[in-house]
C-alpha cells in the first residue's frame, strides 16, 4: 500500500480495492474458460491468510480471496 500511496495519496486504498475487483473478474472469467469452479470469498481471516501466503510486511494486506477447483459433476 505504501507504494500506491506515494502515487495516489488518500485515494490509494480505494484504487487498490478497484484493482482487486478487476483482477477478481479476470480470475472468474479465466476459471470459466478453463471449466473450473470459482467462488469469490468476501469473508476470510486476514491473519490466517497472511500467514498462509507468508505476508509479513505491514504494507501488504489480503483484499480478496478465491476458491478454485473442479466443480462437482
Amino acid at each position: 500500500m505504501s507504494r500506491t500511496e506515494v502515487k495516489y495519496g488518500i485515494n490509494a486504498y480505494r484504487f487498490a480495492l478497484l484493482e482487486a475487483g478487476h483482477i477478481g473478474q479476470n480470475i472468474s472469467l479465466l476459471a470459466e474458460k478453463e471449466k473450473l469452479g470459482c467462488c469469490a470469498l468476501g469473508g476470510f481471516d486476514n491473519d490466517k491468510l497472511s500467514q498462509l501466503l507468508d505476508i509479513s510486511q505491514e504494507d501488504e494486506i489480503p483484499l480478496y480471496a478465491f476458491s478454485l477447483g473442479n466443480p462437482a459433476r
